[in-house]
């Protein structure tokens, strides 16, 4: 029986969710863009905030 760690790559595709186990070394190589992936979601909920605070404040004018 295998012990973990466990690798495991979740995803949406058309709707249904698609699981994949990864290897070690498809882990070193996706962990960069992993991580780069989180940066540029953090950097778009930042743009959406102050685009509602632009709008908001448009209102008022």
């Amino acid at each position: 029986m295998r012990h973990g760690p466990y690798h495991i790559w979740t995803r949406k595709e058309n709707g249904k969710t698609v699981t994949r186990s990864l290897s070690k070394k498809q882990v070193d190589i996706c962990s960069e863009y992993m991580q780069n992936f989180k940066k540029l979601e953090a950097i778009i909920e930042e743009m959406k905030k102050i685009s509602i605070e632009i709008i908001e404040q448009a209102k008022h004018n």
